[in-house]
């Protein structure tokens, strides 16, 4: 009989992963994200292995977004009467939808993936070994949404997370080894945000305004307008111009719940399998403390707040301002209508956010053509000022990198954990790749977000030398100075680029996304005039063979109309476009 493997399993950065007794022992690696912090830790002669993501599966993702999709609405209805109740208030499902939604949608299919990554493990036939870190659960409770999404980024929470599967589910399998955490909590670290100068400028005679009692038609908060755009629109509809930016002030809760006194249940909610057992019994240990012992001091700042308004109009805030959402949740109770706005993306992404916008919204503003009943199509707001004369301004060969989170962090298509890498070797192989002339002049623009990230400006300037980094400070000055864009993914930028009029391609990993029908026969002839490519050789090929002229093949006349369906599918800008969006907003009812 052979004799079974011991390995090691190790869950996240090796960072945290400080006692590597087992020399002798295989290495499993949960995924790549553990690769992060490597440089720190000598690897020595160990046998590794890692783990490849369950989502790799196209299958097996689409099945397990309609489950979460179903479980996320499950969980909704118990958890909005159990608040009302522990809150003795009376407010409907879409009140604490607009609430808490956006932590829900992100959070469940967070640690739903934590668990398959760990089933999938645990499954095969070895003998494990695990450094159980004994954590301070209570260092955990997020103050809002916000530093939700900070923490989840980290892999002391991550650690946290698998912890917590481990000896739910696997007690009986693996063999612990309990170590006391000493280091500091991802919490601890948060910073308050630093705001410009010309912001603080602003902020300060938006607060003046707000003195004014006025009744806005429309009440603006995160509108992603830009500031002299913003200022034009309200004037057109005869409203003194205001950013509202009362709501970007950070509120720290002085009651505090011990995860013992956080021990909450969910009536009315029939758990169908061990995730979701687990789940119930571990909602309330995460849940921020905005949507608990926070609450009414949250509703005692939203009464100071000092503005009225007919609608609600937000691109962003919606998704993640907890204080904002409180106080425009209990606006929608009183008949407030709230229009929310597409913040990004050139193709849309299937059920994007599990349809939360659409749910919460009256109606939704999009750039794209409209794919759901309250969708409504407007100039892009993001993009309404944005420069369309760039043409032979440049002679760089301007590569865009993506960069995202390595674990994931909601349920949704694209490069992500487990396959950031291959995707980075895909851009990687097609600069090499590229003749003399295009890639002496080949410019990267990166960034690093740090912990948890995937820090793609590291990568670009290990692998191909800091002369070939951009550092331009916006990205319209790297549009004016480029011959030819190379977008590598198919979001907000791709649409920037292409408004912009300079050649451009995109680059990406066709498995990896999956978008809306709607864009299917605009991808194909994207794909059949060389304005797509899933291959970096073709892409490679293509560049190569334009270099000396690129705008003989962006003006011809199959791509002026390929170009053109672009424009008409996935979202323009009017010239009259503060009369549309105006407009809009007076025939709303």
């Amino acid at each position: 009989m052979p004799k079974i493997k011991t390995s090691v399993l190790i869950a996240t950065s090796f960072n945290y992963i400080e006692h590597l007794k087992y020399k002798e022992s295989e290495k499993y690696l949960l995924g790549d994200w553990c690769l992060q912090n490597a440089s720190n830790v000598n690897i020595g002669n160990d046998t590794y292995f890692i783990q490849k993501h369950h989502w790799v599966d196209s299958q097996k993702y689409d099945k397990d977004f309609a489950y979460l999709d179903s479980l996320n609405e499950r969980l909704l209805l118990p958890l909005s009467n159990l608040l009302n109740k522990y809150h003795n208030v009376n407010y409907s499902v879409k009140y604490w939808r607009i609430v808490l939604g956006p932590w829900l949608l992100t959070f469940v299919p967070t640690v739903y993936d934590r668990w398959e990554t760990l089933r999938v493990a645990l499954d095969s036939k070895r003998l494990w070994e695990y450094d159980l870190f004994v954590f301070d659960d209570n260092k955990f409770i997020p103050n809002n949404f916000s530093y939700y999404q900070t923490q989840a980024n980290s892999h002391i929470w991550n650690s946290f997370i698998f912890s917590q599967i481990l000896t739910f589910q696997y007690s009986d399998k693996v063999n612990f080894n309990r170590i006391e955490y000493e280091g500091k909590y991802p919490l601890d670290s948060i910073k308050e945000t630093k705001y410009s100068f010309k912001y603080k400028v602003i902020n300060c005679i938006d607060s003046l305004l707000s003195l004014l009692k006025v009744n806005y038609k429309v009440i603006f908060v995160g509108s992603y307008f830009d500031f002299f755009s913003l200022i034009k629109l309200s004037l057109k509809l005869n409203q003194i111009p205001r950013i509202h930016s009362v709501f970007t002030k950070n509120i720290s809760f002085k009651k505090y719940i011990s995860n013992k006194g956080r021990a909450l249940n969910l009536d009315k909610f029939h758990s169908e399998n061990d995730f979701e057992e687990f789940v119930q019994g571990m909602l309330f240990s995460h849940i921020p403390k905005s949507y608990l012992e926070g609450y009414l001091q949250m509703e005692h700042e939203i009464s100071k707040v000092r503005c009225k308004g007919s609608i609600v109009f937000t691109g962003n805030a919606h998704l993640s301002n907890d204080f904002f959402n409180h106080w425009c949740a209990k606006m929608i109770e009183s008949g407030v209508l709230l229009v929310t706005s597409q913040h990004g993306s050139a193709f849309r992404q299937s059920k994007s956010l599990f349809l939360h916008q659409e749910k919460i919204s009256d109606k939704m503003t999009v750039w794209h053509h409209p794919v759901e009943s309250n969708h409504v199509r407007l100039s892009a707001s993001k993009l309404v000022n944005s420069n369309r004369n760039y043409v032979d301004s440049g002679d760089e060969l301007s590569v865009v990198a993506f960069e995202q989170q390595i674990y994931v962090y909601r349920a949704q298509t694209g490069s992500g954990a487990g396959t950031l890498i291959a995707d980075y070797n895909q851009k990687i192989d097609f600069i090499r790749k590229l003749a003399e002339n295009p890639f002496q002049n080949v410019k990267v623009r990166a960034v690093n977000r740090g912990e948890g990230w995937f820090n793609s400006l590291s990568r670009y300037k290990k692998d191909l030398g800091r002369d070939k980094i951009s550092n331009y400070n916006s990205f319209e000055e790297m549009l004016s100075n480029s011959k030819i864009v190379v977008c590598t993914y198919p979001l907000t930028t791709y649409l920037e680029a292409m408004l912009s009029g300079i050649p451009t391609i995109v680059l990406y990993k066709k498995e990896q996304w999956r978008f809306s029908p709607i864009f299917d026969k605009l991808i194909k002839t994207l794909e059949s005039n060389n304005m797509i490519f899933y291959d970096s050789n073709s892409a490679a090929n293509h560049i190569n063979s334009v270099w000396s002229n690129p705008l003989e093949w962006w003006d011809s006349d199959s791509v002026l109309k390929a170009r053109q369906m672009f424009f008409d599918v996935c979202g323009d800008v009017d010239d009259d476009w503060a009369d549309e969006w105006s407009s809009f907003f007076r025939n709303l009812k």
